[in-house]
């Protein structure tokens, strides 16, 4: 797509194909920043790969493993399979809009930053389901429920929480970036 094509879908929402969900459809809002301020998140996270959503399938497996220690091994069964791998996660997860946020610069960024951000539902969590941020729309930066906040130190107020991408209670329950 053309920068006009995609300015134009940024101000008006609409449907865009999208390479890291293997040229899925994905519906985006309307964006709440100016379009060419959200631009240019928008096309690094088109430019990236199907591969590297298979890479950061390590963070859904951990979103879901806490979930399964919290409520039980019946999310398996729900799920109709046997164990939670990076393989088949991705089976879990239907993405249902791209929507932007922006933190600027001061406590929670270090420099004002756009995310590119999805919602989602999951089959492990169907009352939070998914969120994923991108800062710049090419660096994964949270991937967990769905709470709003760009990033996780935003989340709990705690900007050394922003060192996970899955922030799941404990250090050893969380993942970090690659």
């Amino acid at each position: 797509m053309t920068d006009q094509e995609l300015l134009i879908i940024l101000d008006t929402g609409g449907e865009i194909a999208v390479p890291y969900f293997n040229g899925d459809t994905i519906q985006m809002d309307a964006c709440d920043l100016e379009p060419t301020e959200a631009l240019p998140a928008l096309k690094n996270f088109l430019a990236l790969s199907n591969e590297q959503r298979q890479s950061d399938a390590r963070h859904l497996v951990a979103y879901c493993k806490l979930m399964i220690e919290a409520v039980g091994e019946e999310v398996l069964e729900d799920m109709e399979v046997s164990e939670v791998t990076a393989e088949k996660i991705w089976n879990h997860t239907q993405v249902s809009h791209i929507f932007f946020g922006k933190l600027d610069a001061g406590k929670y960024a270090a420099e004002t930053t756009v995310y590119l951000q999805i919602e989602g539902n999951v089959d492990w969590e169907p009352e939070h389901g998914l969120q994923m941020s991108w800062a710049n729309g090419n660096k994964l930066v949270k991937a967990g429920p769905f709470d709003g906040h760009p990033t996780n130190g935003h989340a709990y107020a705690k900007p050394e929480y922003d060192r996970y991408v899955f922030y799941g209670d404990t250090k050893e329950s969380s993942t970090l970036p690659d």
